[in-house]
């Protein structure tokens, strides 16, 4: 098929066109007191309400092809920052919206991209500086969790108090995950668990939506790399001889040996997955070590003198279930000797409090938090699927949120810190960096306009954000807009 080149003005007006509407879509679902959105279910004649922005976003398709371009465009944005965040998406969309407007305008009148997107970056480093001077000193942690979990669940109480009670179970750094219940209630349930932080190789071997799940495997664990198909060869057969699954943990594999794998996974003759080993350097076989403990099993390196293609079943390591995600993977129930890893943490410990080096007594810090380490999982009840489903992403929102304020403290919500800080920061002088550096301080005032506009009130004092978040929807709302701005050419299919 042929395809139709469009250039500048027209291909801006209808870009712009398309961000817009996404934006008018997704504002109604901003803030505390945010609207619900009906959308038709694609599989189901039963429409899905949701106040999730990224669910808003995701089903937002225009006709006119230049236009679902800006729209695709803006959804990358909300995709990056979510992956990034955990939350976030629907300011993202709104601080993005305003600056490609706003780029558009100061183009049109001639001001220069180059210089735009200079002014954007400089108002971005000072934003930066002055959001910290806005942080909220006065609460205790579980008071402003709970604000901001309020927030990000869309002021659902049920769910605010499900994510606190399982931060406070974890101890706020372990593990949570989150499941679809088959009861109308939610409740939290607690398993013991192992995180790396590595996920699946190939999505290849997806076989859920967004993580692949592993009952009872053998987990195959080497700092080798994983480059011999006969080896693959040889332990895949050994694990489907007993009807097992598996994992391999490696440090790296070829095409021709993932091939093998995702083959098998096809076909039905053995479940499994392969990721990458955990940590760079001296760190990857101290945590590899640990994994083999927890669950175990061997540990294959050039140290221990064992060849991989001598690997038994009985060496291998065991769980009860592992799920792999795309940048990481929970080991859950390992089967290694309890009175083994307990003697190790005495270890740890014991370094720990005689190690004066930063790096080194953070790395032992979370070698004895995976050692430790419970996996809690919020199930998530309600009517029916589709209500479980919306109110599972509002959790996971709330959640993400939660995590961003415990690492770096909160700011006033609804708008107001970044209002603050554009007030600021606004400059008079009219140059065209000036320009684009006032572009983004008009931005960071939208969240802020669009909670208050027609005579709306403000919500209440206790609405607060994650700095972290305030953070990390600018700058990818910056990102965005900046490859707007240096784009003069679309090309489409033609009609």
């Amino acid at each position: 098929m042929s395809k139709k080149i469009v250039f500048s003005s027209e291909m801006w007006t209808e870009l712009v066109k398309g961000v817009k509407t996404l934006v008018k879509a997704v504002e109604v679902s901003y803030g505390p007191n945010a609207s619900n959105v009906i959308i038709q279910h694609p599989q189901t004649s039963v429409p899905l309400a949701t106040k999730d922005g990224a669910t808003v976003a995701t089903n937002v398709e225009l006709e006119d092809p230049i236009q679902n371009l800006g729209v695709k465009l803006l959804k990358e944005s909300a995709t990056n920052i979510l992956e990034k965040n955990g939350d976030g998406t629907t300011t993202t969309l709104i601080l993005a919206g305003s600056l490609i407007e706003s780029i558009h305008k100061a183009i049109v009148y001639g001001h220069f991209s180059a210089e735009l997107v200079k002014g954007m970056r400089q108002a971005y480093q000072d934003f930066l500086r002055e959001i910290e001077t806005e942080k909220v000193t006065n609460l205790t942690e579980d008071e402003y969790l709970y604000q901001v979990a309020m927030m990000a669940s869309k002021q659902d109480e049920e769910l605010s108090q499900l994510v606190l009670n399982a931060l406070k179970e974890v101890q706020y750094k372990g593990v949570i995950t989150t499941a679809k219940s088959d009861k109308k209630v939610s409740e939290i349930e607690i398993t013991n668990g192992f995180e790396i932080s590595n996920g699946y190789v190939s999505s290849y071997f997806l076989d859920i939506k967004d993580h692949v799940e592993l009952t009872n495997p053998y987990i195959f664990i080497t700092d080798l790399p994983f480059n011999n198909p006969a080896v693959v060869v040889n332990v895949l057969n050994r694990v489907a001889e007993i009807g097992g699954q598996l994992l391999i943990i490696a440090d790296d594999f070829n095409k021709q040996t993932l091939s093998v794998m995702t083959h098998n996974n096809h076909q039905g003759t053995l479940r499994c997955c392969a990721v990458h080993a955990p940590g760079l350097g001296e760190d990857r076989p101290l945590i590899l070590n640990d994994l083999a403990l927890y669950t175990g099993g061997k540990f294959f390196s050039t140290v221990s003198g064992i060849s991989l293609m001598k690997a038994q079943p009985e060496m291998l390591g065991k769980a009860e279930k592992v799920l792999i995600y795309k940048d990481k993977t929970v080991i859950v129930g390992g089967a290694g000797n309890s009175a083994s890893i307990e003697y190790r943490k005495q270890h740890l410990n014991h370094d720990l409090q005689y190690e004066q080096d930063a790096r080194v007594k953070g790395f032992i810090e979370h070698r004895l938090s995976r050692l430790e380490g419970k996996i809690l999982t919020i199930k998530v009840g309600g009517q029916n699927d589709i209500e479980i489903v919306e109110r599972k992403s509002r959790l996971e929102n709330a959640l993400a949120s939660c995590r961003n304020a415990y690492s770096e403290g909160v700011v006033l919500g609804a708008g107001i810190s970044s209002k603050n800080v554009a007030d600021r920061l606004t400059r008079t002088n009219n140059d065209t960096t000036d320009i684009g550096y006032n572009i983004v301080m008009q931005a960071l005032r939208k969240p802020y306009e669009i909670l208050t506009k027609d005579g709306k009130e403000m919500p209440n004092q206790n609405v607060y954000d994650p700095a972290k978040t305030i953070k990390n929807t600018l700058e990818q709302a910056i990102s965005t807009a900046i490859n707007f701005a240096l784009t003069n050419v679309t090309i489409i299919e033609n009609e």
